[in-house]
């Protein structure tokens, strides 16, 4: 069983580093995660910058402006002040630099029309095969897969989408068209036929809740599970002193 910090971690604790910055995926590692879930936007520029949303308002104060508007200058001069140890949006380069070579990294493409990007950025990294190219926008997946065809893809869904009628025909379909690595569920998901099949499963994203509430307990009896979660530290301990799978 693996467990991956979600966005390196995503706490609202202060003290605590802030999502998606370098800092938060160092702590990550310090606290035994197999690896991280990180999300990724395009620059005016061209440079794949690490942040969940384009508007980076929502993560700073002190800027107002878009990523895909913007160019890197402009955006490495923000300060993140969400937390109170202070960081900067980091690039999927300076990301790339620091992973070790034995963790997993889960890049989850947010924007529309840069899975070419995201696939050129990570051709050359030493240890690719422990990289994982994640989106809800499933044609992101096959372009990315027309580009390599050895990339590893991971098919994104919500749990109200895994519930449709013929969502499972349309999983199927597109698994097959694009040879997919792993299915990346929501955690509450209902659907049998996926939670019981053979396919290598992430669920996310597990929070306190989802540990005190034993929807782990239930998801970590299915085979090849796996998950990512806001709270690494917390979940690897609940783990190794109740579930003894890790």
């Amino acid at each position: 069983m693996k467990i991956l910090g979600h966005r390196g971690i995503r706490q609202e604790d202060k003290t605590k580093p802030y999502q998606n910055t370098l800092e938060a995926i160092n702590y990550a590692f310090e606290n035994k995660a197999d690896g991280i879930e990180i999300d990724v936007w395009l620059s005016k520029d061209k440079k794949l910058m690490v942040i969940h949303d384009d508007e980076i308002k929502i993560h700073s104060r002190s800027s107002k402006i878009k990523i895909t508007r913007s160019t890197y200058s402009e955006i490495k001069n923000i300060d993140l002040d969400r937390s109170n140890i202070k960081s900067k949006i980091p690039s999927l380069q300076e990301l790339l630099e620091i992973l070790p070579e034995n963790k997993i990294l889960n890049i989850e493409i947010k924007q529309k029309g840069i899975a070419e990007n995201v696939v050129e950025e990570i051709k050359n990294y030493k240890n690719k095969n422990n990289i994982i190219v994640s989106s809800f926008k499933h044609e992101e997946l096959k372009t990315a897969y027309q580009k390599d065809k050895n990339i590893k893809l991971g098919i994104l869904f919500d749990s109200k989408d895994a519930d449709k009628k013929n969502f499972l025909d349309y999983l199927i379909k597109l698994d097959q068209e694009i040879n997919s690595y792993c299915y990346i569920p929501n955690c509450y998901t209902t659907n049998e036929k996926i939670l019981k099949s053979d396919k290598l499963k992430f669920f996310w994203t597990i929070k306190e809740k989802e540990i005190d509430d034993k929807i782990v307990d239930k998801l970590a009896k299915l085979p090849n599970s796996n998950f990512i979660t806001d709270y690494p530290e917390i979940l690897i301990s609940y783990i190794k002193q109740n579930l003894n799978t890790i």
